[in-house]
């Protein structure tokens, strides 16, 4: 299994005046990510406005997304989904269609409903049975607790749960739980979202390497305790000839994508 590290930007999704996916502005913010040094790209996520995407456009951007990027470039699939079985079935579509990763937060659907952790244990293992690398999204968002202790059964017992982005608030003393609870681990996990290995680290080497995080898992990350501030270097309109991308989003103060061609979100 490949090892992934680097700087992972979130793709934001554009869309045209009518509200309806541009799929050849998709195309092109995909090249301006792949010009601007990434090391590898992250589409459908909750930055990409994946809750305003129907299902159609959902399948269709997956795989206008891959098949232009024709393996430039390592590409990481987002399939959250409260039911097991459509998970299972996003994550086959996107390796299907050359994803190189699956990214998922644990089931949840509004504010009340949320998978249990064996639920949540299932709905993963599941996941892992198609055989991509899974990584666990532990994000506020979805409003299930994701405690050290079932990410590491999880990262024990599913062989494809990989890596971790983590977006809680007090992220770095939950990487630093976790560091130690893996310190005994033979296999190795990596989290993108810091920058260091999990596994295989003596106590004193995962102080310095919890000192050290860059914390820039996707484009210019910035964790801040309880926040993740999503900051792009370019303007997304360089990338897209001159239009700007538009949010679906009905009020603007849910937009995860500024009007103004820069790509800026906080969550």
């Amino acid at each position: 299994m490949s090892v992934y590290s680097g700087i992972w930007p979130v793709a934001p999704t554009p869309f045209h005046e009518d509200g309806s996916v541009d799929y050849e502005g998709m195309k092109r913010v995909i090249d301006c990510m792949v010009d601007q040094g990434s090391d590898g790209i992250c589409i459908l996520a909750n930055f990409s406005e994946q809750f305003l995407i129907s299902d159609e456009e959902r399948r269709r951007l997956t795989e206008v997304s891959l098949a232009h990027m024709a393996g430039r470039l390592p590409v990481i699939v987002t399939i959250s989904h409260y039911a097991t079985q459509i998970a299972v079935d996003r994550a086959r579509h996107a390796k299907d269609h050359g994803a190189a990763m699956v990214m998922m937060m644990p089931p949840y659907h509004g504010a009340l409903l949320k998978g249990t952790a064996a639920q949540t244990f299932e709905q993963f293992a599941r996941v892992g049975e198609v055989g991509l690398p899974i990584m666990v999204q532990d994000a506020p968002l979805s409003g299930a607790t994701l405690p050290v202790p079932l990410l590491v059964r999880m990262a024990k017992e599913i062989e494809n749960v990989s890596y971790f982005k983590m977006e809680t608030p007090f992220a770095a003393d939950k990487l630093a739980a976790l560091i130690e609870a893996f310190s005994s681990c033979q296999r190795d996990f990596n989290s993108l979202a810091s920058s260091f290995k999990l596994a295989k680290v003596s106590s004193s080497l995962a102080k310095r390497s919890l000192l050290a995080a860059s914390f820039s898992f996707f484009s210019a990350v910035r964790s801040i305790s309880s926040c993740m501030i999503w900051r792009s270097s370019w303007s997304i309109s360089v990338g897209i000839e001159s239009s700007s991308i538009r949010s679906r989003a009905a009020d603007s103060s849910m937009r995860s994508i500024a009007l103004s061609g820069k790509n800026r979100s906080v969550m």
